[in-house]
């Protein structure tokens, strides 16, 4: 039976990947570690980008990340956002012994993240920022300058006037 992921980023997968999703939500041995290769990995570092998970790191970082990114490669620096991840979450995500967050991906980290991506998936999309140019147009203006000449630094605001 497949684990019953909120998101559309782990549960809208499917296949082997599932599988292995499911498998991590379930199973301990089925862990996210360091050395871990493949499309699972891949979905939960793309997760952590989503939750802007990333800007702690240093741009030498960041590169090194995109690479373990591109080749679904559970790396040193994914590990090191995973644990930054689950120690700044509220509540931590933390067994009952520890102290501080390990880095792995285990059963309660994937529930997490699944639960924030939903969350996030169900957030408005930003708009997009788009310049927009404004003219004003003076009317009135008497014993003004003539058009396209600049105003004079005893006029109100600085401008041309067309």
């Amino acid at each position: 039976m497949a684990f019953p992921f909120r998101s559309g980023q782990f549960g809208g997968v499917q296949g082997p990947t599932r599988q292995k999703l499911d498998d991590c939500a379930t199973k301990d041995p089925a862990h996210l570690v360091i050395g871990t290769v493949g499309e699972h990995v891949m979905l939960v570092q793309d997760a952590l980008i989503q939750l802007d998970q990333l800007a702690f790191l240093s741009q030498a970082d960041r590169d090194s990340f995109d690479l373990e990114f591109q080749t679904q490669f559970y790396g040193n620096i994914t590990a090191r956002v995973v644990q930054n991840y689950k120690n700044n979450h509220v509540p931590k995500i933390l067994q009952p012994w520890q102290a501080s967050a390990d880095n792995v991906v285990g059963q309660k980290t994937i529930f997490f993240l699944d639960e924030d991506m939903a969350v996030l998936e169900q957030l408005p999309p930003v708009p997009d920022t788009k310049t927009t140019d404004i003219f004003i147009f003076f009317s009135g203006v008497q014993d003004g300058p003539a058009a396209g000449e600049e105003l004079g630094d005893d006029a109100v605001g600085h401008g041309f006037l067309m």
